[in-house]
């Protein structure tokens, strides 16, 4: 006799709990009583966090330590050599957020070996929280921008448990288990930086970790995204100011501004989810902007807000809206609807999708609350004064600066390549022309509910072309189209920093998948794939002498 209903759990979902539970058990119990005291911590409960690691002894935390970094690095002869196979490229993969997980998924697919480095300790990039502020991660109270549905694998969606605009940690926990399904999990080794990579004369590449062991793969996937060195204003080294200063990367919890009065200077999504974020524990939060921006909430008139424009941002609206047309149609469906101009935004001095609108939930809300108020850009500071450039002036006790990021790659000699102004020289964002094996995954800003399935599709094209199934076009040809599109990107999008790598996520879409096909037909018509080394196992130096050492043995 059946007392309760019963319970309806989906695969996903299973997956999911099994790998977690996996993971927690092969912590051991310090491992799990660590994670509760950092979860503890999350919430703003430092006294329970300090109790639960008062139960465990120092030498207890100290050898944890030294297991975990004997996970991750390898004892005497480093990470594991990766075996090749013949005909394919043993690949290195530089970077295990969204882009890397996506890359070594269609490699994996495609039986191309590879590893994966990260200089982070777990999987997912920006979304695996860094507590320790080493890297750029989200914060505490983030929830996602993108509506659910729109930020998943093509064959592998999201639990439907998920809500609408899923936490940080649901992502993190969807991608480990996307990882988990595809069985990578040996292939990905966190901890390990790449210091350097560099293309020998014989085509190989030669990959040196932070741990200074070398190894030496037949190609390089960079996945190392674009949120790694903040952007400040021009004034934020010249300032006296007496307060925490900080730059977005480095927020992580809202309670550290408790009763304070605190300033974010910008209003992209990060800038206006942080002041939303941090304005429930601050005695006022202020919003400097330099100009005013386009608004979209998560819901409008009682629909989530992809729902509510529909298919507005599909290449064939676009498609049919050419030239500015396009801007001009939302830009005039904004201002029908409502321009947010009641709650003191200023007008923007650009049409509406030449810029990212900013995406953001409960805004307005706290503007009309009064516990955010929208202020002008900085003049100058002096002690906790801030001179506005309407010369009035605001009493403040900590600074955030949402002000974006410089696209950087420190791991290549900068005469080899290097990104200025975020602007992307690369064939389709995918290839340098002159190196055909290299290849890039996520340098872009899209306009896009969500850019996972577009770094897929950049993904698969990648991975056919390493497998033999796609030729690039010639050199000139490549030269000629990266032209063209930065034309386009100047022609279209407003000049700032941010925009310079800006697209139409799904036009870029549709031109990939038939850039693909090309390249399929180039191949049936007698062309060759790229020319590189194919085929060698992978083995560091040390293990190499090692070896040598052995053999001299026998």
């Amino acid at each position: 006799m059946r007392i309760v209903p019963a319970l309806t759990v989906t695969r996903e979902e299973i997956d999911l709990m099994v790998a977690n539970l996996r993971r927690r058990l092969e912590a051991g119990v310090t491992g799990i009583v660590t994670d509760c005291a950092a979860y503890n911590r999350t919430l703003g409960d430092d006294r329970t966090a300090e109790f639960l690691l008062g139960q465990i002894g120092p030498e207890q935390r100290r050898t944890t330590k030294m297991e975990a970094t004997e996970t991750k690095v390898g004892a005497g002869s480093g990470i594991a050599p990766l075996k090749g196979s013949k005909g394919l490229p043993s690949i290195c993969i530089i970077g295990a957020g969204v882009g890397g997980i996506s890359m070594a998924g269609a490699l994996k697919k495609k039986g191309i070996p590879f590893d994966c480095f990260d200089k982070r300790e777990k999987i997912g990039g920006i979304w695996a929280f860094d507590e320790k502020l080493e890297n750029t991660s989200v914060w505490h109270g983030l929830n996602m921008n993108t509506p659910s549905g729109w930020y998943q694998y093509s064959d592998f969606p999201m639990p439907e448990n998920y809500p609408d605009f899923p936490q940080w940690h649901q992502v993190q926990a969807y991608l480990e288990s996307y990882v988990d399904h595809l069985d990578m999990r040996g292939s990905f080794h966190l901890g390990n930086e790449v210091s350097e990579a560099k293309r020998l004369d014989d085509g190989k590449w030669r990959v040196v970790l932070g741990s200074g062991e070398t190894r030496y793969y037949d190609a390089v996937i960079v996945a190392n995204g674009h949120h790694n060195t903040p952007n400040f204003p021009d004034y934020a080294d010249k300032i006296d100011f007496d307060g925490p200063a900080i730059h977005s990367q480095h927020y992580r919890y809202r309670h550290e501004y408790r009763d304070k009065n605190v300033m974010i200077v910008g209003i992209g999504n990060s800038g206006a989810q942080i002041a939303v974020d941090v304005s429930f524990d601050t005695k006022q939060t202020y919003i400097s902007l330099r100009r005013g921006v386009y608004l979209l909430p998560h819901y409008m008139f009682g629909m989530r807000v992809d729902k509510f424009l529909g298919p507005t941002l599909s290449w064939w609206f676009k498609k049919m809206l050419p030239g500015k047309l396009y801007a001009l149609y939302f830009t005039g469906v904004y201002h029908l609807l409502g321009n947010h101009r009641g709650i003191g935004m200023p007008k923007p001095d650009h049409l509406m999708m030449t810029c990212l609108p900013t995406v953001t939930e409960s805004l307005a809300n706290r503007i009309g609350d009064g516990k955010i108020k929208l202020v002008p850009e900085v003049k100058s500071i002096e002690g906790n004064t801030v001179t506005l450039a309407d010369d009035s002036t605001i009493e403040v006790d900590a600074i955030i600066y949402s002000t974006g990021y410089h696209t950087t790659l420190p791991f290549f000699e900068k005469d080899f390549f290097e990104v200025r102004e975020n602007k992307i020289p690369l064939f389709k964002r995918l290839f340098k022309p002159d190196t055909p094996n290299l290849a890039f995954v996520g340098m872009f800003q899209a306009i896009r509910w969500g850019f996972l399935d577009v770094m897929e599709t950049q993904a698969k094209l990648i991975a056919s072309y390493f497998a033999g199934e796609y030729s690039l076009p010639d050199e000139d040809a490549m030269e000629a189209d990266i032209e063209a599109e930065r034309k386009q990107v100047e022609r279209e999008f407003m000049h700032t920093l941010r925009n310079n790598y800006y697209l139409h996520g799904d036009t870029y879409i549709r031109e990939l998948r038939k850039e693909q096909k090309r390249g399929e037909r180039r191949i049936k018509s007698g062309d060759k794939p790229g020319d590189f080394p194919v085929g060698d196992d992978v083995i560091s130096t040390q293990q190499a002498n090692e070896h040598r050492l052995v053999t001299a043995a026998e």
